[in-house]
């Protein structure tokens, strides 16, 4: 390998190079002097890292954007739990401000979807119920992160992602994401190891997650395999196929009897499209391999399907939906307020099982859990956020296949194979009426709306 000796850098970045190196080393020395502290350094160079991703911000405002989509889908545990909820939290915050002033300079026109339009009503109808609400203080917090995620995923991706530069790279961000989870995973398996009937966790990640966002995360590592032009491109479908085997070893050492349906059936829909059939052969290959030379690695999540383990076929969701049906029944119009499903259920749940030491317990149905909370109004505005999504990625993969824009139907391809993939599991997730990777599935089913696709970016 040639190295690049210092002749060949241009004078300008090495005189670059030069002060900043000087730089750092002079605010790292004066850092001990204004902050005692070993970790001095490391303020001062955040604090620098912040000016400098500002600055960037203003110049190219979707950076701060993938900056938000980034650290959002990043596995929990991997910064302390407070850091990383502030982070979420801030930079869509950032990232909003940064966009409206682009939107103000630039004078740009705002884009709004059926669907933003849905979730605007909703917001507004759980803001109401605040009335009703015996626990305030979970209503506020559970309405706040609904309206985090109204800005990221169903308005500031509506008004950035609109040309395939740009697309290309929140599918960067959703690879990157995908193997930051895949990094993290292989570590606590190797660190921690495994023992076979036990239920691998990565970093402080429940352990059905990487299930349920595996089908999302898929579309942007397979889109990179796809959309590079060669050598990159061999280096994308090389690591697209062992994005595939790992987190297929993953979900199974997990246990995740949804997660593992989610990868099964997205697996299985890639092969009804010409387009994505490769992926599909990819992973039914593995499938088979697993289960004719290392079985054991399915011994845990076939256990819980076939009942060994004591447990229900649904983990004993059962029992927790007959109890929301009688708690819906009680407050079937105005519902219970936002967040107060899992106080209110406490009653209903002891008619049921042992809730014993419990102060609140999830409905593990995003159905039920919204019609419990906000009643009909309620459900008839969040189902209308999904159905006009699905609506929207029909009629434009319509479109797509008429004016045979082909980049368009690929993704199309891809995107309705997560979704199917996704939502077989969906219906039965703990807290997923308002997880992170539903609204950007949402998110991804509306990008073609607002896509220019007379862009000729290769």
């Amino acid at each position: 390998m040639r190295l690049i000796s210092a002749q060949q850098i241009p004078k300008g970045i090495q005189i670059v190079l030069i002060v900043s190196a000087s730089i750092v080393s002079v605010v790292a020395g004066i850092s001990y002097l204004i902050f005692d502290t070993p970790l001095s350094p490391l303020i001062f160079a955040g604090l620098i890292l912040g000016i400098l991703s500002a600055l960037a911000f203003v110049r190219l405002p979707i950076l701060a954007l993938y900056t938000a989509l980034l650290v959002v889908l990043l596995p929990t545990g991997l910064f302390p739990a407070g850091i990383q909820s502030d982070l979420n939290r801030s930079l869509t915050i950032v990232a909003l401000i940064v966009w409206g002033l682009y939107v103000i300079i630039r004078r740009r026109h705002i884009v709004w979807t059926t669907t933003g339009l849905f979730m605007l009503g909703f917001l507004v109808w759980s803001l109401l119920t605040l009335l009703w609400a015996p626990d305030l203080e979970a209503a506020k917090n559970e309405l706040g992160g609904y309206a985090l995620r109204f800005v990221l995923f169903l308005f500031l991706i509506a008004n950035e992602i609109k040309t395939r530069k740009t697309l290309d790279g929140l599918m960067g961000i959703l690879a990157i994401a995908g193997w930051v989870f895949i990094v993290a995973g292989m570590s606590s398996l190797f660190s921690h190891g495994y023992e076979v009937g036990t239920r691998l966790q990565i970093l402080e990640e429940n352990e059905n997650t990487l299930g349920g966002l595996f089908p999302v995360l898929l579309i942007g590592v397979i889109w990179l395999a796809m959309r590079l032009t060669y050598p990159r491109r061999l280096l994308w479908m090389f690591l697209a196929m062992a994005f595939l085997l790992l987190s297929f070893i993953l979900i199974a050492f997990s246990g995740s009897r949804g997660g593992a349906i989610s990868w099964f059936i997205t697996i299985l829909f890639l092969l009804f499209w010409r387009q994505t059939r490769f992926w599909g052969i990819v992973g039914l290959l593995i499938l088979v391999a697993a289960v004719i030379v290392a079985p054991f690695v399915l011994s845990t999540t076939l256990s819980r399907f076939t009942d060994t383990t004591g447990d229900t076929l649904l983990g004993g969701r059962e029992a927790l939906w007959q109890a929301a049906w009688l708690l819906i029944r009680d407050h079937p119009l105005m519902g219970v307020g936002i967040g107060n499903a899992p106080s209110a259920m406490m009653l209903y749940v002891r008619m049921f099982r042992s809730a014993w030491g419990r102060v609140g317990v999830s409905i593990h149905n995003p159905i039920l859990t919204i019609l419990a909370e906000t009643g009909v109004p309620g459900i008839l505005l969040y189902l209308g956020i999904l159905v006009s999504a699905l609506w929207s990625c029909v009629r434009q993969y319509s479109r797509f296949r008429k004016l045979g824009v082909e980049w368009l139907i690929t993704y199309s391809a891809l995107t309705a194979s997560a979704f199917l993939g996704y939502f077989a599991s969906w219906f039965k997730g703990g807290a997923m009426e308002q997880g992170h990777s539903y609204f950007l599935m949402v998110a991804l089913l509306l990008i073609p709306s607002h896509l220019n696709i007379n862009d000729t970016t290769p």
